[in-house]
């Protein structure tokens, strides 16, 4: 009996140590697992990209060729005073493009219109009728965007060109005439002073792929926002 109770003594405490050592590992186990959980590679990057933005475009038109010397100081210059019928004048507007980025170019031109008695190529007089007084051979590296129309008041005819190709900063278009010509018109038909007017336009060339796209964005800025429906 004493045997017995031995035996069942040395086996409950050999089956305790095998739970103290079952309940051990299960403890270690679980701190794996946790430590899995918990510790793990990491890591972050930044990188700071520094850009400018144009402050503006600027964009100018320039005429190298008018020659604006005034020897007597009537503000006309002297190489287009008292112009003659057929007469030509030497005059080169180009759009020179400043500062900003690259950019498309436009330039409009406002021409006098009168009614005037022309001379046909036959030598013969015309009817009086509106006319524009002079004329001009479109430079190359431009094209003419519709067609010409008239003022508000009906005194001058305005022609719209566009560049063909991308202006870049520090750079010019290339001239859009390099001479005007007076119209053939009769003596007494028109006198006094006039002017053509020759007004420059810049679009940046990012986000337009074509000049008259450039253009029609342009134009798009003054037209009248559409009305709001009730």
């Amino acid at each position: 009996m004493k045997r017995s109770q031995a035996l069942w003594k040395l086996r409950r405490k050999r089956m305790a140590k095998k739970a103290v050592v079952a309940v051990a590992a299960a403890s270690m186990a679980a701190t794996v697992v946790v430590g899995g959980a918990v510790a793990f590679f990491s890591d972050t990057d930044s990188v700071t990209n520094v850009v400018s933005v144009a402050e503006r475009l600027d964009v100018a038109v320039e005429e190298p060729a008018w020659n604006l010397e005034d020897g007597d100081g009537d503000g006309v210059p002297d190489a287009a005073q008292n112009l003659a019928p057929g007469q030509v004048v030497a005059k080169d507007p180009r759009v020179a493009n400043k500062a900003g980025v690259d950019s498309w170019c436009m330039a409009q031109v406002s021409v006098p219109v009168h009614e005037v008695s022309l001379v046909g190529e036959d030598g013969r007089r015309r009817d009086p009728a509106p006319a524009e007084l002079f004329s001009w051979e479109l430079g190359e590296g431009w094209e003419e965007y519709g067609t010409a129309f008239l003022t508000e008041d009906g005194s001058a005819a305005v022609h719209t060109y566009l560049a063909k190709d991308a202006v870049a900063v520090g750079a010019q278009t290339p001239p859009v005439f390099t001479q005007v010509t007076m119209a053939d018109v009769l003596e007494g038909s028109v006198s006094g002073t006039c002017s053509i007017d020759v007004k420059g336009f810049g679009v940046q060339a990012h986000g337009f792929s074509s000049p008259s796209e450039a253009w029609g964005g342009l134009q798009g800025l003054d037209a009248p926002e559409d009305p709001v429906e009730p």
